[in-house]
């Protein structure tokens, strides 16, 4: 149990945050916002990290304790398809909305 609560601290605390800047930033740059590649970073950041938080944790979990090594590749690549559609919903969301859900003030 040690082990597993270890991993998931790990995936979710040090990996994630990086990860989660990197893709705003690229998409970003990807959508040629050359001016504030930053700003919808800062107003999504929060709740994606909250909302990679209630995904991943559980889903980790189970992998790391209840499915068998055999089939870990396949449960994290179902799971990974899924986050990917998650992550598409609210990259799509509008900057306005998600401004009225944080309390960062531009």
């Amino acid at each position: 149990m040690k082990v597993v609560l270890m991993k998931l601290f790990a995936d979710q605390f040090i990996l994630t945050p990086p990860l989660i800047t990197v893709f705003f930033i690229s998409m970003s740059l990807m959508e040629g916002k050359f001016s504030d590649i930053f700003g919808e970073c800062r107003a999504k950041f929060r709740q994606t990290f909250k909302t990679s938080c209630m995904y991943w944790l559980p889903v980790q979990f189970l992998n790391f304790l209840l499915i068998p090594s055999a089939l870990r590749v396949s449960f994290v690549s179902v799971a990974a398809f899924c986050w990917v559609n998650i992550l598409c919903y609210l990259k799509s969301v509008p900057l306005p909305e998600c401004d009225k859900n944080s309390k960062i003030k531009y």
